[in-house]
């Protein structure tokens, strides 16, 4: 809905294509790179005020809420405004679209995904510092909203132990789990 709404939002490579298929959702982790980029992107994309982008009901979306009466983009809003959107013309998961191989998780994120975007970024930034200062750059990170194909969501019917999260969490090199709570504790 918002490609051709700014100029100065341009839509990078990387999302105009399919990446790779990669048939197991366990192993489509993010890159701590990967991530900062996407945040660099929404940044962009949420702050440009030339763009209208709206949540479900109705109100202004902005990175870190510094429009007036704008709510604050959450994951909710950027699974709908551009994990879908982006990712609808090849039916795939967000982490297929720009990555070209498996990305094993080393930390599995558990989080809600109304916590504003700006929050789960910075928490995530100050873990990946915290417990991986020197390797920053090798960690996988496996979060839902970019792990899952937001089109076909049939691997999360059934028994839990089969689903995604856990083979995950489950997963030869995942060390752990991150969990991110806002300041409500959600």
């Amino acid at each position: 809905p918002w490609r051709d709404a700014s100029p100065s939002v341009e839509l990078p490579a990387t999302l105009r294509q399919l990446g790779a298929r990669i048939e197991r959702t366990e192993v489509r982790a993010m890159s701590w790179s990967q991530l900062q980029h996407l945040d660099g992107f929404m940044r962009r994309l949420f702050t440009d005020e030339r763009l209208a982008l709206k949540d479900r009901d109705g109100k202004l979306v902005s990175y870190g809420g510094k429009s007036e009466g704008a709510s604050t983009l959450n994951m909710y809003m950027a699974s709908d405004l551009v994990v879908k959107p982006l990712t609808k013309p090849f039916r795939c998961s967000f982490m297929e679209l720009i990555s070209t191989h498996a990305q094993p998780p080393k930390v599995f994120m558990s989080h809600a995904w109304k916590t504003a975007w700006w929050q789960t970024m910075r928490l995530l930034s100050f873990y990946v510092q915290q417990r991986f200062p020197d390797a920053a750059e090798d960690v996988y990170i496996w979060i839902c909203t970019f792990a899952n194909n937001q089109h076909d969501l049939g691997e999360l019917i059934g028994d839990l132990m089969d689903t995604p999260f856990v083979r995950a969490i489950r997963s030869e090199g995942c060390a752990g789990t991150v969990v991110v709570l806002d300041d409500e504790v959600t």
